[in-house]
C-alpha cells in the first residue's frame, strides 16, 4: 500500500528546511501557490487588505504569519489562531570559527536550544543558513544556502580509548567538527596553521572573514551563494545532518526525521490553513479570521524581536482590527 501523500509532502518540507530561514521560505512558497498575497510590515495595509483576502508576512526571514479574513468579519469577532515555531536544536557556526588542532581543520560551533548533543556524533554533517553578501553596486543582499554534501564530522573515540559507561561530551571542548586536514590550507597557499588555544585567544569579531573562518569553508559558502569569496560579508549558518527524512517501518507508518520539533507543527498549521479555505466560497459567510503564526527562537526563550514574546502577533492583530475594510463590513 502506498504511503499517504500528506506524509510524503511533509518529508519533502523537512528536507527542504534545514534552518528557520529555509522553513519560512518553503512555507511562503506553499502559501503563494495557494493564492496568498505577501504583505510587508512597513507598508500601509489600508488599501491592500480586504475581507475575503488571504495574506502572509515574514519578519527576519525566519518568522511567518499567514491569515485569511472572513468576508463577514468585524472588529471584536474571533481570530482563530494556531502557533508553532520554525527553529530546532542545532549546532551553529561561531562568529570566529577557525580552529586547528594536531593537523586537523576544525570549526568552532555553539549549541542552540535543548538538543540531544551526543546524537550529533558520527553523523555526515553539512551547513545551511543565511549569507550576507555585497553585490556589484555595493548593496547588501541576503542569500539562502544549503550545501548537500557532507563537509563535517564529529567523531567518537574508539571503545578501547574510552570505556566510560556514560557518554556525556563537554559542549565547549568536545563539540568541534572536523572539516579537513591542515595540508588543505597549505596547498591553498595559506600560512602554516598553528594549533589554537581558545582559552587565551581574544574574541575579535572585526577581523577579516578569512581570519575568522577557514578559507576553504568560505569558498564553499561563496560558491553556493554564487558570489566571489571576497563578497561574503557575514553569515548565520548551522550544521545539519544530510541524511534525508524518510518514511519507515513495515508499512511506512513511521517518519524517521530530524527537526520534528517543531517543523511538524509548522507544516501542519500552514497546510491546515490552506486546506480550510480550499473551497472558493468558504470565506463568504465567515465571521472570523483564520491565522497561523510560526515563530523563530522558541528554543532559546522566544524573547527576540521575531520570537513569540515580541510584538509581531499583537501588532498584526491591532492592524487587522483597525482596517477600513473591516469597519465597512461591520456597518
Amino acid at each position: 500500500m502506498a504511503p499517504p501523500q500528506a506524509a510524503l509532502d511533509f518529508v519533502d518540507f523537512v528536507n527542504a528546511s534545514p534552518t528557520p530561514y529555509h522553513a519560512c521560505a518553503t512555507a511562503s512558497k506553499l502559501l503563494e501557490k495557494a493564492g496568498f498575497t505577501k504583505i510587508k510590515e512597513r507598508d500601509s495595509w489600508n488599501s491592500t487588505l480586504r475581507p475575503g483576502g488571504k495574506y502572509y508576512l515574514t519578519r527576519n526571514g525566519s518568522s511567518i504569519v499567514a491569515f485569511a479574513i472572513g468576508k463577514k468579519w468585524k472588529p471584536g469577532n474571533p481570530v482563530a489562531m494556531i502557533g508553532a515555531h520554525t527553529d530546532s536544536p542545532c549546532l551553529r557556526i561561531k562568529p570566529v570559527s577557525k580552529k586547528n588542532n594536531v593537523g586537523f581543520l576544525q570549526v568552532g560551533v555553539e549549541t542552540y536550544g535543548g538538543g540531544i548533543w551526543h546524537s550529533w556524533f558520527d553523523r555526515d554533517l553539512s551547513i545551511a543558513g543565511r549569507v550576507l553578501v555585497k553585490d556589484g553596486e555595493g548593496n547588501f543582499v541576503q542569500k539562502l544556502i544549503k550545501v548537500d554534501k557532507p563537509l563535517l564530522r564529529i567523531p567518537t573515540l574508539a571503545i578501547h580509548l574510552d570505556r566510560s559507561s556514560n557518554f556525556d561530551p563537554n559542549k565547549e571542548s568536545e563539540l568541534f567538527p572536523i572539516a579537513g586536514l591542515a595540508t588543505a590550507e597549505l596547498n591553498k597557499g595559506a600560512a602554516k596553521p598553528e594549533d589554537t588555544d581558545d582559552s587565551q585567544e581574544d574574541f575579535k569579531p572585526l577581523k577579516a572573514m578569512t581570519e575568522r573562518h577557514h578559507p576553504h569553508i568560505l569558498d564553499v559558502i561563496a560558491a553556493h551563494a554564487e558570489v566571489e569569496p571576497e563578497a561574503v560579508v557575514d553569515f548565520e549558518l548551522v550544521l545539519y545532518d544530510i541524511q534525508k527524512s524518510c518514511l519507515g517501518g513495515l508499512n511506512d507508518e513511521f517518519i524517521f526525521s530530524a527537526r520534528l520539533d517543531n517543523l511538524n507543527m509548522t507544516y501542519c498549521s500552514v497546510e491546515g490553513l490552506i486546506a480550510s479555505i480550499k473551497d472558493a466560497n468558504v470565506l463568504d459567510n465567515d465571521t472570523t479570521i483564520r491565522l497561523v503564526t510560526c515563530f523563530d527562537h522558541e528554543e532559546i526563550g522566544s524573547t527576540s524581536a521575531h520570537g513569540a514574546n515580541s510584538n509581531l502577533l499583537p501588532a498584526v492583530l491591532r492592524r487587522l482590527a483597525s482596517l477600513p475594510g473591516s469597519r465597512d463590513t461591520a456597518s
